[in-house]
Order: structure tokens, then C-alpha cells, then sequence
């Protein structure tokens, strides 16, 4: 009988519990964020060993070789504060019909634009295209998703407010 192994990497949780502000999966243990741990003992697993074994060989059949680095991914999206202040502002400034503003909110966000974040202060703004009825069950990546376009106007609104107001601000 062939012997399964099952994963589970606990990456979820806002940290509210433990008063971090930021994803508990991002708070540092020894000088690294808690996912890093978890993946470094998951690289040291019989799987990763296999999956290696499986990628080198595949590659030795075609001539080449094969490498496998386990990455735990990008770093955490840290937003600049006064870069978001700014953006709050000036969104605040088109007073459009119908918004409400939602503070302190987590939500997993784009991990390549935290790598822009690192080196430019940056601001990540939440533009919610969700339903809140019985059409908003399903989350981002099911395929049973509905998706509120009538925010895209809104969206592109905020964004072209927001370049404005930054530009005229700083340059």
C-alpha cells in the first residue's frame, strides 16, 4: 500500500489575536516571517524530496538537468503609510455617491506588487467588485464567482484621482 502525504501550511489568519496588524503567516519568528518556517519544514519532507527525484529524472530523459528551490514566495505587501494617507485623501476628495470605506481591513493582496512596494513607497487600495447578496458566496478564485463591474467606473475614477492629486502633490 502506497503511503500518502498530506500538507496543510497554516497561512491564514489576520493576527488580530496577537495584535500584529498584519497576517500572522507574516510575523516574524528569528528574524523571518512564521511561512517561511512552515515551508523550510515542508522542503524537508519526503515530498520534496520526491518531487525532486521526479523533476531530475524527467530531465535526465531529455538530456538536461534540473534544479528545485523552494521558494516561500514574495515578501509581505507592506503599504507606506503616508503614501496611503495621501491616496485616502484624495479618494475622499471626488466624494462619489455610494462609498464606504472599510479601515484597518486585511486582505491578501498581489505579491509582485510587494516587491515594487519594498523599493517605492506604495499603497495598495481595495477596490471591492463583490455582491452582498447570495451572489458575493463564492471567493475570488472559484469558478462560481460573480464579479460587480458597475465599481469598474468607480475604480478608474479613484486611480486617475489619485495620480493626479499625487503628481500635482510632489512634482
Amino acid at each position: 500500500m502506497e503511503k500518502k502525504l498530506i500538507v496543510i501550511v497554516p497561512a491564514a489568519g489576520a493576527g488580530k489575536r496577537l495584535g500584529l496588524g498584519i497576517n500572522k503567516a507574516f510575523a516574524l519568528l528569528r528574524g523571518a516571517p512564521l511561512i517561511v518556517h512552515c515551508l523550510h519544514m515542508l522542503e524537508q519532507t519526503k515530498l520534496v524530496q520526491r518531487v525532486r527525484e521526479v523533476t531530475q529524472a524527467t530531465a535526465a530523459v531529455y538530456g538536461a538537468t534540473a534544479d528545485i528551490e523552494i521558494s516561500a514566495g514574495g515578501p509581505p505587501l507592506i503599504c507606506d503609510p503616508a503614501t496611503t494617507d495621501d491616496f485616502v485623501k484624495y479618494m475622499r476628495e471626488l466624494d462619489l455617491p455610494g462609498a464606504m470605506e472599510y479601515p484597518n481591513i486585511s486582505a491578501s493582496a498581489s505579491e509582485d506588487f510587494a516587491f515594487v512596494a519594498e523599493r517605492v513607497p506604495s499603497a495598495f487600495i481595495y477596490l471591492s467588485s463583490g455582491y452582498m447578496d447570495e451572489r458575493g458566496n463564492y471567493s475570488a478564485h472559484n469558478p462560481k464567482v460573480q464579479f460587480n463591474e458597475e465599481v469598474l467606473p468607480r475604480g478608474a475614477a479613484y486611480l486617475a484621482q489619485c495620480a493626479q492629486r499625487w503628481l500635482e502633490e510632489h512634482h
